[in-house]
């Protein structure tokens, strides 16, 4: 997963990397969209000694610093457009005063190395930094400057931040719980539960047994949820926001 910018106007692309044809020097990927497609692009030098590539997509370009064949070609990837990867200054990590060689090993990986994804509407995702043991969080943000001007969130330059903690089962399933807004009941579905964040985003989670649970979620294009304020002194509700 890439992307061009950690904020709401960032673009992303999940791809698949297919492999390496050495004697072409040519990397080969498949973006994971609606219908999936290969991406063909052209490295230079050796893979595992000075082997690299710029993967073109969206508009942004991002380094790839390829491995050696007992590093079955492993990529290191600049994975966010800012030219960095890793913190750029450990050994191996494919720049900075410390870089003895270019391969796919990085020794020091900063936060902001990774990348978030933006999805249709400005929501930001972030996978997390953690290495899965038995838990790990992900978050979905929408930030103040997205909701309407003089709502609440907005004035007071609150982000809305949904908290996702991912647990591991004993049967290799997974199962989560959901911080930050609260769940009811959905009617239509059993063993499903419903909430939406003030923003509009709608979060669908059932129990599927054994197997765990399953988590949907919808996020709009625009915020859809009107906002108001009693003022106390005039005994008038006030409509702050509208619905887009």
């Amino acid at each position: 997963m890439v992307n061009s910018e950690p904020s709401e106007n960032g673009i992303t692309h999940v791809l698949q990397y297919e492999g390496v044809n050495v004697p072409k020097q040519e990397l080969t990927f498949t973006e994971q969209y609606l219908s999936p497609e290969k991406i063909n692009i052209p490295f230079q030098g050796t893979p595992g000694v000075n082997g690299r590539a710029e993967l073109v997509v969206g508009g942004a370009t991002y380094d790839v610093f390829i491995g050696g064949e007992n590093e079955n070609y492993s990529l290191t990837i600049d994975l966010n457009d800012d030219s960095v990867i890793g913190d750029g200054q450990g050994v191996n990590d494919g720049v900075g005063p410390n870089n003895a060689s270019l391969h796919a090993s990085p020794t020091a990986l900063n936060d902001s190395a990774r990348a978030v994804l933006v999805v249709h509407g400005g929501g930001i995702v972030d996978i997390g930094n953690d290495t899965p043991t038995t838990t790990f969080n992900m978050t979905v943000t929408t930030i103040a400057s997205q909701f309407e001007e003089g709502g609440r969130n907005a004035v007071l330059g609150q982000d809305e931040i949904v908290r996702m903690e991912i647990q591991a089962l004993p049967n290799n399933k997974l199962d989560l719980n959901v911080y930050g807004i609260t769940f009811r009941r959905y009617n239509q579905k059993p063993d499903t539960n419903q909430a939406r964040a003030v923003y509009g985003n709608n979060f669908l989670i059932s129990n599927v047994g054994d197997e765990g649970s399953n988590l949907q979620m919808e996020y709009p294009l625009h915020q859809i949820y009107y906002q108001v304020f009693i003022t106390g002194n005039d005994a008038k509700i006030e409509k702050i926001t509208r619905e887009s």
